[in-house]
């Protein structure tokens, strides 16, 4: 990860942005610093090194010569939301996946609109193009977070009228939203996850946030990027080509967070037993 923070901070220093990775440190809210920091996540014995070679170091216990995080100190106020996303990724680990949005949240999020959720960038595609497709195709967005940015005219044509209240009904496997949303959860518990694990769910999501803006009516090819022209019936199958690749790595990076929750959660019931 430290080539690819590096350059995000580079870019920052130098005042510049960067429409399909800045994404990464402005909506998740886990720093790069934090990214970086290591932990082997709980049930993991370490060899005792000095303390201050830890990362971490406020959340470990000393046991002679080894040292492990502590589950006993992950918060007690924070067990409900630990049973909250456990249940949360078990529901919508379930449900068949959903390969048929093509990525036209990001034009719902446009649509009949002049302002842009990136304005210093160019779109590639004509407005009047872009509300034509949104009017001639079904909007069936099923992420929450997605939906929130519709325009107005936008909302009422998607399938689902979407709450925060109701996201757990909604919420499936196949959307690139909720798997990019699996970092998230991850860094919710660190350093309770294994800083591996963590590593994995941010390649994840910076895998699905490249696939996000490809298909996005934005022009981002002066980042290195070519665009899946969802406008085009060999551009929405080039999505779902990508989309199913991404669910399928992504299956077994849910059923390992969720391993990671049921252990801290079983660790920490333990603690009050």
């Amino acid at each position: 990860l430290s080539p690819f923070i590096d350059n995000h901070l580079f870019i920052r220093t130098h005042g510049q942005t960067h429409p399909v990775y800045d994404f990464l440190f402005s909506y998740y809210s886990f720093s790069s610093g934090q990214l970086l920091r290591w932990s082997p996540g709980i049930n993991v014995n370490l060899l005792l090194t000095t303390h201050d070679e830890l990362d971490w170091k406020d959340f470990y216990r000393h046991n002679r010569e080894t040292c492990f995080i502590d589950p006993g100190l992950f918060p007690e106020r924070r067990i409900p939301f630990l049973n909250w996303a456990l249940k949360f990724l078990k529901l919508s680990a379930k449900r068949p996946p959903v390969f048929h949005c093509f990525g036209l949240h990001e034009w719902a999020m446009l649509y009949r609109s002049e302002v842009k959720q990136h304005p210093d960038v160019p779109l590639r595609i004509a407005q009047k193009t872009l509300d034509e497709l949104v009017q001639n195709n079904s909007l069936c967005c099923s992420h929450y977070d997605a939906f929130r940015f519709f325009t107005p005219n936008a909302k009422p044509l998607n399938k689902s009228q979407l709450l925060r209240e109701t996201v757990p009904e909604h919420e499936q496997p196949g959307c690139i939203h909720a798997n990019m949303d699996l970092y998230k959860l991850g860094y919710k518990i660190a350093p309770f996850i294994s800083s591996d694990l963590l590593a994995e769910l941010f390649i994840m999501a910076r895998q699905c946030r490249e696939i996000d803006m490809r298909a996005s009516p934005y022009d981002i090819s002066k980042y290195g990027f070519t665009s899946i022209p969802i406008e085009t019936r060999e551009g929405r199958e080039q999505y779902v080509a990508e989309q199913r690749k991404l669910y399928i790595e992504a299956q077994n990076l849910r059923a390992n967070l969720i391993s990671t929750y049921e252990i801290l959660l079983e660790a920490k019931t333990n603690v009050y037993r």
